[in-house]
């Protein structure tokens, strides 16, 4: 043998032999790779039929509540959150007394008007018979329920429980799917509630099947949903995280559940227990996404003549009518909402550029004034027949607004756009806000709030500038809104 040939051989022979323990090793791998897959198959497995065996025996128990445990309960009245009448005619302070304006040397910002937004990918049901769904601008498909289960015109506790137990059998892929949109548009609890509502009218349910499937769908995710009848029709009722106000209710081991919707004239038959024990929260931590289609932006401006401000924005229509439908909670949760980002861009940008060269007490000036001028005042139940509560989102939308809406959008204002901290004073039938302004030294109304110095500023008291307190209130003390 030559000696490139033994060359070659010691080569060739390390070289296989490698080759040889790398293979060993990959099926040494590939089996520890198939065996750790297969344990966790069996584990998934084992857990999703716990999960099963679980929803199982929950069924059969809240079944056999459904078919024992009813009582009659009467209903009790709506709390009315301030039931003091808000001024009828605002007062204007006199021109002499207005604060000379301050001296603005912006030039105006280009307008960009928002762009919508590709809107995301939501999950189409691989299934012939579909629902085209339009939620609040949000365009997405649901499955068609073909077969929902007949609820008798007169009910009871029999018919209610076999009711629910076939409807939730038949929605199983629906609930699934609504779960998904529901993560995906981040809609809260409130939504969730409207989204099963809308689909059930979508597909022209008779108001029994249209009750009974709502309420599957929200027992199916866990909210202690309950239902109740009469002699004439059946009611749902929500559990709250927090008060709701002008909405009636009845009480079950003092738990507040609230009517929604249709609205019993007396007593009415309810179940006392279940199995679910989530209540619906109705803060404003989640809405949902904003729809970004062109039908839903608006465009417009907002006017401080005083000052010379011309604010312009793209409102979008689907969030406000979402605040709209809202149930009415305390104030301290309005002061707490935000406005979607593109609008919330365009704001804090064009007030930046304005305010740019101000000292703080300025600025917190210029703000109270646009606030004050920008808006006609109106009082709710000339405009909407009712008491509501609008979050800065619908303000901007809006021509007129009332004491409580102009405090909500200051305070966003300048808790935004200034970092300052304020605080909402609630008066017997009026709302204003109160600003930190620590080392001001003002002639005005201040208050001491954990060591700081918070002066009133009132953007329904046209002209008045930061201390001036309403004449009806001036000598009223007010509570501090807690936020």
């Amino acid at each position: 043998m030559s000696n490139n040939q033994r060359i070659a051989c010691r080569k060739t022979v390390p070289l296989t032999l490698l080759s040889c323990v790398f293979t060993v090793m990959q099926m040494i791998a590939f089996s520890t790779v198939a065996e750790e897959l297969s344990a966790f198959n069996a584990w998934k497995n084992q857990q999703q039929q716990q999960f099963a065996d679980y929803q199982t025996t929950q069924q059969r128990q809240f079944v056999s509540f459904l078919k024992t445990e009813w009582g009659l309960k009467e209903q009790e009245s709506a709390v009315i959150r301030d039931p003091v009448p808000k001024p009828v005619v605002i007062p204007t302070l006199p021109k002499d007394q207005q604060p000379i304006a301050p001296q603005l040397t912006m030039q105006p910002m280009p307008f960009e008007p928002a762009t919508p937004k590709q809107a995301p990918q939501l999950p189409t049901p691989s299934l012939a018979n579909i629902v085209n769904i339009d939620f609040y601008g949000h365009q997405f498909t649901l499955p068609q329920l073909t077969s929902l289960p007949q609820v008798p015109k007169n009910v009871d506790s029999k018919s209610l429980a076999d009711a629910w137990l076939d409807t939730s059998q038949h929605i199983t892929t629906l609930s699934q799917q609504i779960e998904q949109v529901s993560q995906q548009l981040m809609l809260s609890d409130w939504a969730i509630y409207q989204l099963y509502q809308h689909y059930a009218k979508a597909i022209k349910l008779d108001k029994n099947q249209e009750v009974i499937l709502i309420w599957a769908g929200i027992t199916a995710l866990g909210f202690d949903m309950r239902i109740a009848y009469d002699n004439q029709g059946l009611y749902l009722l929500m559990p709250a995280l927090q008060p709701l106000y002008e909405v009636k209710f009845v009480r079950l081991a003092e738990q507040r559940f609230y009517f929604i919707d249709q609205k019993p004239a007396g007593a009415i038959k309810i179940y006392n227990n279940s199995v679910f024990d989530k209540s619906f929260d109705f803060s404003f931590a989640r809405t949902m996404l904003a729809a970004e289609s062109s039908l839903a932006l608006q465009q417009r401006t907002l006017t401080d003549e005083y000052t010379g401000i011309a604010i312009e924005l793209t409102v979008n229509q689907h969030l406000a009518q979402y605040y709209l439908n809202h149930p009415q909670v305390d104030l301290a949760w309005y002061f707490q909402t935000q406005l979607d980002s593109q609008t919330e861009q365009q704001i804090l940008t064009q007030f930046k550029h304005i305010l740019a060269g101000l000292e703080q007490q300025e600025k917190v000036e210029v703000l109270l004034s646009f606030v004050q001028h920008a808006f006609e005042y109106e009082l709710d139940k000339d405009q909407w027949g009712r008491e509501y509560y609008a979050a800065p989102q619908h303000t901007l939308g809006l021509t007129a607004v009332d004491c409580e809406d102009r405090s909500f959008l200051f305070s966003w204002l300048v808790n935004n756009l200034l970092e300052i901290e304020t605080v909402g004073l609630l008066f017997p039938g009026h709302v204003a806000v109160a600003v930190r302004l620590d080392d001001a030294e003002l002639d005005g109304t201040f208050y001491r709030i954990n060591d700081g110095k918070f002066y009133i500023a009132d953007p329904t008291y046209i002209g008045a500038s930061i201390g001036r307190v309403m004449p009806d209130y001036a000598n009223v003390k007010p509570n501090l809104i807690d936020m």
